[in-house]
């Protein structure tokens, strides 16, 4: 079995460097463009099952990739939930919360939610593992599953199964816009990572 981890194309508040958490942010022409050539990328695949976080650029990412199968939607690969950080620019942070966005990207062990009152990163580990080990379980051993969602929140997936330690959280690769990851698994355990970030598609 192998799980199909997709990353939402590029968003106007990723061009911005904003941060967008579940706040919906609408792709660039760019990233709609980068979802149909993912799309193409993957022309005559079939997979037993498709998700995709409920968020608008999540649904469109996988509406834009024309695959003619149903995608689920799952709030379990929603983003995490960053509360007060959400549509704040990285580059003009206001004075009391610099503290958290300084934990949030240099020590994510660190990172305190009771400050913005959202998740932290154990928060979204915990809910995207429990949903992957659930659609494991349910699925064949040759069936083919695959996930549309976020970069945190699929780097949380990644991370947990390649037994990162959470300071390491952002440790490369970061997944690029649209870009594709796929975990394989055998006889219901993780095998191996087959490929992290792949951006092939885009040229």
């Amino acid at each position: 079995m192998r799980l199909y981890l997709v990353r939402h194309g590029k968003t106007e508040w990723n061009r911005a460097k904003r941060f967008q958490g579940q706040k919906n942010s609408p792709l660039l022409e760019e990233g709609r463009e980068q979802a149909r050539r993912l799309g193409r990328s993957l022309e005559g695949k079939t997979f037993a099952a498709c998700f995709c976080s409920p968020l608008e650029r999540t649904r469109e990412t996988a509406g834009l990739m024309n695959l003619n199968q149903e995608f689920i939607p799952d709030e379990a690969f929603m983003e995490i939930d960053l509360g007060l950080l959400e549509g704040e620019c990285f580059g003009r942070i206001r004075p009391e919360l610099e503290p958290v966005v300084d934990q949030f990207w240099n020590s994510p062990e660190t990172f305190d939610k009771k400050l913005t009152g959202g998740e932290d990163f154990e928060d979204i580990r915990k809910r995207a593992v429990g949903r992957i080990e659930e659609i494991v379980s349910e699925h064949g051993e040759d069936d083919d599953i695959l996930i549309v969602s976020h970069g945190a929140l699929l780097k949380s997936i990644l991370n947990h199964y390649e037994r990162r330690d959470l300071k390491d959280f952002w440790a490369p690769p970061f997944l690029q816009p649209a870009s594709l990851s796929v975990l394989r698994f055998e006889n219901g355990l993780f095998k191996n990572v087959e490929s992290r970030d792949d951006t092939s598609h885009y040229a």
